[in-house]
């Protein structure tokens, strides 16, 4: 048994010499050429910027009006008694209208100001980035060298 074990192994030794053997041959009989040096490309592949940042800002408008539009159906609210008498159909035998002191309506106020100029931000943003399409590191790289900062 023990002759036969190294007997197995040898030939087995033998069958992989001779395999590697036939790769360096085959290998040598191959030969490399150039057909076309490669070429750095002038714009980078990838998806059209404008259009990816137009899609984005439209997805990010879009989830925030389902969003407003989820809460509004999870947590129903009625205008005047009209409405609430539509749906739960019985009478409403009176109505308390809705009285602001004028600190409520300022603080109002001062929230849709608030909301608007957040708008106004975002769509700003929006627009600066559009303007500024190339890469980050190329603009501070622009800007740093326009000041006369040595890098």
């Amino acid at each position: 048994d023990i002759t036969r074990d190294r007997y197995l192994s040898l030939v087995e030794r033998r069958e992989s010499a001779k395999m590697a053997q036939k790769v360096e041959q085959s290998s040598s009989d191959i030969s490399f050429r150039v057909v076309d040096a490669p070429v750095i490309p002038v714009l980078p592949s990838g998806p059209d910027r404008p259009m990816l940042l137009s899609g984005v800002l439209l997805a990010a408008l879009c989830a925030g009006a389902a969003w407003s539009l989820l809460m509004f159906l999870l947590y129903p609210t009625f205008v005047d008694y009209k409405q609430l008498r539509k749906t739960i159909d019985l009478p409403v035998l009176g109505a308390v209208s809705l009285q602001m002191t004028h600190t409520q309506r300022q603080h109002r106020v001062l929230q849709l100001r608030t909301f608007l100029l957040a708008v106004l931000l975002l769509l700003g943003f929006f627009g600066s980035v559009l303007w500024y399409q190339e890469p980050g590191s190329m603009l501070v790289r622009s800007i740093i060298t326009d000041v006369g900062i040595l890098i």
